[in-house]
């Protein structure tokens, strides 16, 4: 076991397993899988649940660091007599919840949950609970305005993140979402980490650089202020105005903003020379701003940090009246909120993605193909591996009925699990390589969209025949495989596929009998 790094080997979830990497089979660096399938086959379920579980283990492992008597530690001591009998990995004797297998740092580490109950093996060797190692960082990512995970307002400290487009639990609005990407690009751009969402998905998109953030000052009385105590008072009857004078602040409210106010004080203070050199366009009532954002930093503000901040706590305390990000495409400066939703949907999810990653983390992207153009779909998993080569110990995890998005996968960082439908979810590991595939391969193998004369189809028909007329030998496992695909296909006026389709079923019945 040479790999490093992290990625998920295999997860079993209300006894539906989901099988990703195989041992020793991943390369270094950051990692995709892909779940496949069509709508109604528990993808989407599955990653929620696979979400839950981490955050589960999270809150467990937390609890056992912070108490000297937690319940874990009396777990932990029971867990340590039971393994002492040589309890088998896969059956602890009871009915099992859950059963995650990852490689950590070169290590197989797998985890039973059986109720409250937890079971810890490294490389297959009993191990107490305190001693598994998590990712630092799980993100949910979603595309569409109802999703299956847990809304949070995230922190940079938290374990997890939700990166959909709610902005509380049932709420979510464009305008929103483009302050969250500002913020996040401004704190990117300062840290030295936004060259890889300029580099590599503007050109894809057909955007240039500069990203322009304009910022809309409210008053230009705040440039003559000069005392810590006038500015205050402004900002508190400007606050005061937008509620209502007759009601004015309650003392909660006051003690909060003025709470604010020292925060933002001095980086106004900092900031202000290098806002009167930045003003774009000035009026009676306002001022812009105009920050150009490269590969670089932000123009004239290189050297100055907490930009970010000082943008959001200005828009808070109405110092600031608005903020608006502008692109260049075929150089017209476009509103983000003007370009198309699936331009709008790369780069916020890209960018929040990347402000959010952990040293190690664990991504899970419900349905990323919503709004792309198939062109987009099909660099989509290439162009995000590229982007996450900062960040090695990554694994993303995405669900998806889109063919285009599996075309291009690497073999060696990939992995494809196909998802059927019917009344109870399945999962197995995609037969055959996934790099390459053409998306009439996919559509055939994976949703059983084809008709004859499909290469696929004309190819299975072919090895069903030699299975049956003893010209290969028979493998019940694939035989069934091909049945239940050339079951969907398309040919009620085709009798000779009728026939041969008949005698498969007629064969594999035999055999079961037998």
């Amino acid at each position: 076991m040479n790999e490093s790094g992290f990625y998920l080997v295999s997860f079993e979830i209300s006894g539906v397993e989901v099988p990703l990497f195989g041992a020793n089979r991943a390369a270094k660096g950051p990692k995709a899988s892909i779940i496949i399938g069509p709508n109604g086959s528990g993808k989407s379920r599955v990653l929620s649940l696979l979400v839950d579980e981490f955050e589960s283990l999270s809150r467990l492992l937390e609890n056992e660091k912070n108490s000297q008597h937690s319940e874990l530690k009396i777990l932990e001591h029971r867990v340590g007599s039971v393994l002492q009998n040589e309890i088998d990995f896969g059956s602890v004797g009871r009915e099992i919840d859950s059963k995650i297998e990852y490689f950590m740092d070169g290590d197989l580490w797998g985890v039973v949950r059986s109720g409250r109950d937890l079971w810890v093996t490294k490389n297959n060797k009993k191990m107490i609970v305190s001693q598994l190692p998590i990712p630092d960082k799980l993100l949910a990512v979603a595309h569409l305005p109802v999703d299956r995970f847990r809304f949070s307002l995230n922190d940079s400290d938290d374990f997890y993140s939700y990166l959909g487009l709610r902005q509380s639990s049932n709420m979510t609005t464009t305008g929103a979402l483009e302050k969250k990407v500002i913020l996040s690009l401004l704190r990117l751009v300062e840290k030295g980490k936004g060259a890889k969402l300029l580099r590599t998905w503007l050109p894809e998109l057909g955007l240039d650089q500069p990203v322009v953030v304009e910022i809309d000052v409210f008053s230009k009385h705040f440039y003559g202020i000069s005392s810590y105590d006038e500015f205050v008072g402004l900002i508190e009857e400007r606050v005061a105005g937008v509620r209502g004078r007759a009601r004015g602040l309650n003392e909660d409210s006051a003690e909060e903003i003025r709470e604010k106010i020292k925060r933002f004080w001095p980086l106004w203070a900092e900031f202000l020379p290098l806002i009167n050199q930045a003003a774009l366009r000035d009026s009676k009532k306002s001022t812009i701003i105009e920050l150009e954002v490269g590969v670089n930093g932000i123009d004239g503000f290189e050297k100055y940090a907490h930009i970010d901040e000082f943008i959001d706590l200005g828009r808070r305390l109405r110092v600031f009246r608005r903020y608006d990000l502008f692109l260049y495409k075929k150089n017209k400066k476009v509103k983000f909120t003007d370009l198309s939703s699936g331009e709008q949907q790369v780069i916020g999810t890209i960018t929040r993605l990347l402000e959010n990653l952990g040293t190690t983390s664990l991504v899970v992207i419900d349905e990323p193909e919503v709004s792309l153009h198939p062109a987009w779909q099909k660099l989509y998993v290439p162009r995000l591996l590229e982007t996450l080569e900062d960040y090695p110990n990554s694994h993303v995890v995405i669900a998806t009925h889109s063919h285009f998005l599996v075309s291009d996968v690497s073999p060696d960082k990939g992995s494809l699990t196909v998802a059927s439908g019917g009344d109870a979810p399945e999962f197995s590991t995609f037969d055959g390589e996934v790099y390459g595939r053409s998306a009439e391969n996919i559509l055939y193998r994976v949703f059983g969209i084809g008709a004859v004369g499909n290469f696929y189809v004309e190819r299975d028909l072919s090895k069903a025949l030699k299975m049956l007329s003893g010209v290969e030998d028979v493998c019940h496992d694939e035989l069934v495989s091909i049945h239940q695909r050339l079951l969907l296909v398309d040919g009620q006026d085709n009798e000779p596929l009728k026939e041969i389709v008949d005698e498969i079923g007629a064969y594999l019945e035999g055999a079961r009998s037998d």
